[in-house]
């Protein structure tokens, strides 16, 4: 089997091993329970009845952002979620809550994600209920406003099949690079070089066709048997010089006299 052979089997072996590692996690991640996310948008606005030069000043401070980041701190706060697991009657760990500011906006989107479409709508409203009055008791003179309600839909982005084939061809794609990474340390460990490993510009290119040294000249040879066969070369060239200078054909070049 040569090199080239031996490095494509390897590189083939570990993509395989790796499309089937990929598949294989893709599909413990489609078994598991399906998640289910609501979601609400709140906005932050001024108090109504206000003067209206002072509810211009409001409006200003809003277009700032700091209200309304901090607005989203308090909807994040883990005290929610806490709440609305305990009126579900579920574990703390089965609610997820989360909350940010949209940006060049007074917007606040929250969302709650539990194991079912009815215990995250009531999850969420539980939410509303009552970090929209923290909200509003910290941030006065500013109110909170809802704005839209989103109704529980799946979590999950993709269907089981196309998480396993996404996961098949990721695992796939870091299975054949680490093939190549495992051939190239194993060319470089046996010391092969580049050109004597492809037959290109040594004595007996063609693999396995013995050299002009014998049949044990193969490609591939390190570098101590190329300089030893340098050596029988000069030696060749010295007694064919010598054979020269006996049949009179005049000095040998670096042939002092007899």
């Amino acid at each position: 089997m040569t090199s080239r052979t031996r490095r494509a089997w390897i590189v083939a072996a570990t993509t395989v091993l790796g499309a089937l590692t990929g598949a294989g996690a893709g599909t413990a991640l489609a078994d598991a329970p399906a998640r289910y996310a609501s979601t609400a948008t709140v906005a932050v606005v001024p108090a109504a009845g206000l003067p209206d030069d002072l509810a211009a000043d409001f409006w200003q401070v809003l277009s700032e952002e700091q209200v309304v980041r901090t607005a989203a701190t308090i909807y994040g706060s883990e005290q929610w979620a806490v709440e609305a697991a305990r009126a579900l009657d579920v574990p703390t760990t089965e609610v997820v809550l989360s909350a940010s500011a949209l940006v060049d906006t007074t917007l606040v989107e929250v969302t709650v994600e539990t194991g079912s479409a009815a215990s995250s709508d009531a999850a969420l409203a539980t939410v509303l209920g009552s970090a929209s009055t923290s909200a509003s008791t910290i941030l006065a003179p500013f109110v909170i406003s809802e704005a839209a309600v989103r109704p529980a839909e799946t979590a999950r982005g993709a269907s089981p099949a196309q998480l396993v084939g996404v996961a098949a061809i990721a695992g796939a794609l870091v299975g054949a690079g680490i093939g190549l990474v495992i051939s190239a340390i194993g060319r470089r460990g046996r010391g092969v070089w580049p050109a004597a490993d492809e037959g290109v510009g040594t004595p007996g290119a063609d693999r396995g066709t013995p050299g002009p040294w014998g049949d044990d000249d193969e490609v591939g040879r390190g570098p101590d048997q190329w300089r030893h066969a340098d050596d029988l070369a000069h030696a060749s060239t010295r007694e064919s010089a010598a054979g020269r200078h006996a049949a009179g054909q005049g000095p040998a070049a670096g042939m002092g006299p007899p």
